[in-house]
């Protein structure tokens, strides 16, 4: 038996310092399943469609996992990379930040692509590709700023809910159009 909430879902059930957005009867019910707010219960989290995209997917046999993933390669414009052997593992962030790294004159796409220059070849030495991927509400969400030697894509999340290989593709479907239209949708962005 599989236990749920996952790890990935238990890490992000914090209590919220945002809670001071709703009062009385709303306030009621966004304490009521855990008896406080979490941030995942936020229209504006990234990180819940995130999990409900790729946490999902990852939880299903390798055969699924595989023809997702060579979609969203094939997506990402990477149709050459092999999705065998493939993983995915949520590494929860918030927007990308800027003023990163020793000096502060790095971003977190540009720290990503260092690490994959620096150490990912040491690491996993026999990975072929290193790749950021930048995932926002539009391709242009993201700027390139990896090194050279590491590949930079930038998709959006239309696309990504799109992909008709998802093993919850209806669901994702519903929940992506339903955050549309109740969001202003304006900072949903992530990296892998």
């Amino acid at each position: 038996m599989n236990a749920w909430p996952t790890p990935e879902i238990l890490q992000k059930l914090y209590q919220s310092n945002r809670v001071s957005a709703f009062a009385g009867e709303q306030l009621s019910i966004a304490k009521a399943g855990l008896g406080y707010y979490c941030d995942l219960q936020s229209l504006h989290s990234e990180d819940a469609i995130t999990w409900s995209v790729f946490g999902t997917v990852s939880r299903f046999r390798e055969e699924i996992l595989s023809k997702w993933i060579d979609e969203f390669l094939s997506l990402s414009n990477l149709p050459d990379i092999s999705s065998r052997g493939a993983d995915i593992f949520l590494k929860w962030q918030s927007n990308v930040a800027s003023s990163q790294g020793k000096n502060k004159d790095k971003d977190q796409i540009m720290l990503r692509g260092e690490f994959l220059l620096k150490y990912a070849r040491r690491i996993f030495p026999k990975l072929s590709h290193h790749v950021v991927i930048g995932i926002g509400l539009s391709k242009e969400s993201f700027r390139n700023t990896v090194p050279d030697g590491v590949l930079f894509r930038s998709v959006a999340w239309g696309g990504v809910c799109n992909l008709k290989s998802h093993p919850l593709y209806d669901e994702v479907q519903r929940y992506f159009q339903w955050k549309k239209q109740n969001t202003k949708f304006r900072d949903l962005s992530c990296h892998s």
